[in-house]
């Protein structure tokens, strides 16, 4: 029992824990909101951006699947890492999508065979830089992740939702392409004059 005239409060660490989640509730929206904006404005059609969003929840479960695995708890460092994933995430989609997007100006197929066709060879032409630079960016953090020296107990929260996330890249990669194959089929059976046939 507290005496009459005297109370208790968490301050310290706790206190610190508390206000930052409190930040970072509407702070992980805002960037995530802004990130849409921003891909829209380079990619100039809406569609385009949910494709990339797609694949950044693609990212988010991997990252969420790598804190399961590692057993890691839903702290501030955690949700830091997420909002540094959310900034390569979209890398593979975005590179992929403006590649697609150019080679479909330039060359406009005109049948659903075609755009499968289209899309199959300006992506397998995008394996070999997109590869690199997913793995370029897990093995920049696994010293990051193994580490367990000082200041371990900081960054390896950090880090655990990067690397889970981008260790499932690979299915962006296959998402991205076959979600624009899809747009792109639509538009063209859309599109397509129905033949003219002979009168009996």
């Amino acid at each position: 029992m507290v005496p009459p005239g005297y109370y208790w409060q968490w301050g310290g660490q706790f206190e610190n824990q508390r206000r930052a989640t409190q930040r970072l509730s509407w702070l992980v929206p805002l960037v995530l909101f802004a990130q849409f904006v921003m891909i829209y404005m380079g990619l100039g059609r809406w569609w385009l951006a949910l494709v990339v969003w797609f694949c950044i929840i693609v990212s988010i479960s991997g990252g969420f699947a790598m804190l399961l695995w590692y057993g890691a708890n839903l702290s501030v460092a955690v949700w830091v890492g997420f909002i540094a994933l959310f900034g390569v995430a979209d890398d593979v989609a975005v590179v992929i999508l403006s590649f697609l997007e150019n080679t479909f100006q330039e060359r406009r197929p005109q049948s659903v065979a075609e755009v499968r066709k289209l899309v199959m060879e300006a992506s397998l032409r995008r394996v070999r830089p997109l590869l690199m630079t997913t793995a370029t960016t897990v093995l920049g953090l696994m010293p990051i992740f193994l580490t367990h020296g000082s200041g371990s107990d900081v960054m390896q929260p950090m880090a655990i939702p990067s690397v889970g996330g981008m260790a499932v890249q690979l299915i962006a990669f296959l998402l991205a392409p076959c979600l624009y194959c899809l747009a792109k089929e639509w538009q063209v059976q859309r599109w397509r004059k129905p033949e003219p046939t002979a009168a009996p």
